[in-house]
């Protein structure tokens, strides 16, 4: 199957405008804030206009040059009139032939277009992942009009109902197996271009489109929210640096920052997908060049204290500790990340948040519960989300 993207891929265009059809409302899912600053050049005076229009989420995709086939795709989220990051920056591919420049995009040239732009409905060939967009599950009649001559040029086609023009763009490729469609063009005009969407990775440059492996690819589409009015900034230029800043140069709406999270932090009770989650948080730590904070917090039962319990439970409680800590900084020795481990008593939701705000983490992670009621996490994920304090990833 990905052989069959790769060769639709290099033929059509990849995101666009409209559809013949109205995509149907879909479930929500909560991810969160995050970390720090910055952005780049070319389009950045696209970017300000965005974000003083009211957005309250902006994706940039930026092409160290116009010939570039990958580029360097960040989301930020807007707080306080600032612009924090909250994902990347990570490697996107785009256009085979690199990035057009603004006004230049034409259909069928290899290119990814250049400006800022909405997003329209997300689809997938696998079911909805979680999204707050409406969602749109392709079926084999599906494809995508790119004929500048159809008249329904840059939109969806149940091809079972409509003509959509010579060499129509298939739907039911594993690149689509999640995407977006980025609002370009969205007047259809003929021949600037059609089918531009933000969809998965298949390892190849694209005919227009931006794509992402499948865990990034899934973590911005669960985090885009229509209610935050999101837009994508796509262009050339270079990061703007300023007393080892990273800045947009002469706009006041984005704060100074250092150029990624200071503090990842993780909680622990030697489950085993809390170890994955340690494991995923010093990787992330690793890459990011930042501290890691493990956590574990150990509930204490209510009558521990009675006939002997309270000094059991101690015994216990700094056995684990013990135990969880040389496992962790065993694993991190070798990998050069400043890490960094604290146990203590209490509620977790509670003490995981205390220190957090505390020790002011950027992002938490945790891992999914294995039973319902497990010690660290059942709920406890969710109900961190649900405070919207920092990005909280949740590993299976």
């Amino acid at each position: 199957m990905a052989g069959l993207a790769a060769a639709v891929l290099g033929v059509c265009g990849c995101a666009a405008a409209g559809s013949a059809q109205a995509p149907a409302a879909q479930r929500q899912v909560a991810p969160a804030s995050g970390a720090l600053v910055a952005i780049s050049s070319a389009a950045r005076p696209a970017a300000v206009s965005a974000a003083r229009r009211g957005s309250g989420q902006l994706v940039t995709v930026i092409a160290a040059s116009y010939g570039a086939t990958r580029a360097e795709l960040t989301a930020y989220r807007r707080v306080g009139g600032k612009w924090r990051r909250v994902f990347g920056p990570w490697t996107a591919w785009i256009g085979r032939d690199g990035m057009a420049p603004p006004g230049a995009k034409r259909e069928g040239d290899g290119r990814t277009p250049s400006g800022t732009f909405g997003f329209g409905f997300f689809f997938g060939v696998d079911p909805d992942p979680g999204v707050h967009f409406p969602y749109r599950r392709i079926d084999a009649f599906d494809v995508w009009d790119d004929d500048p001559s159809s008249p329904l040029y840059n939109e969806w086609v149940d091809d079972r109902y409509a003509d959509p023009g010579a060499a129509p763009e298939p739907m039911d490729v594993s690149a689509y197996d999640y995407g977006a469609v980025i609002a370009y063009n969205t007047a259809r005009t003929p021949g600037l271009g059609s089918a531009i969407f933000l969809h998965l990775n298949i390892g190849t440059p694209t005919a227009g489109c931006v794509t992402l492996p499948p865990g990034e690819l899934l973590a911005i589409l669960r985090w885009l929210d229509p209610a935050a009015s999101p837009r994508i900034t796509m262009g050339v230029g270079r990061l703007a640096r300023r007393g080892g800043h990273n800045d947009l140069v002469g706009s006041p709406d984005f704060e100074l920052g250092t150029d990624g999270p200071s503090l990842i932090m993780v909680g622990v009770d030697g489950s085993r997908t809390s170890l994955r989650a340690a494991a995923y948080a010093a990787g992330l730590a690793r890459r990011q060049h930042c501290r890691l904070l493990a956590v574990y917090v150990a509930r204490v039962p209510a009558g521990a204290a009675a006939a002997g319990g309270a000094a059991v439970m101690s015994e216990t409680f700094e056995q684990v500790a013990d135990e969880l800590k040389e496992l962790m900084f065993s694993r991190t020795a070798e990998s050069g990340i400043t890490a960094e481990f604290r146990s203590v008593r209490g509620d977790p939701l509670a003490e995981l948040t205390r220190i957090a705000e505390q020790e002011h983490a950027d992002a938490v992670v945790v891992g999914a519960s294995e039973h319902l009621g497990h010690r660290i996490v059942g709920s406890l994920a969710a109900r961190l989300v649900r405070s919207g304090k920092w990005p909280v990833t949740v590993v299976p």
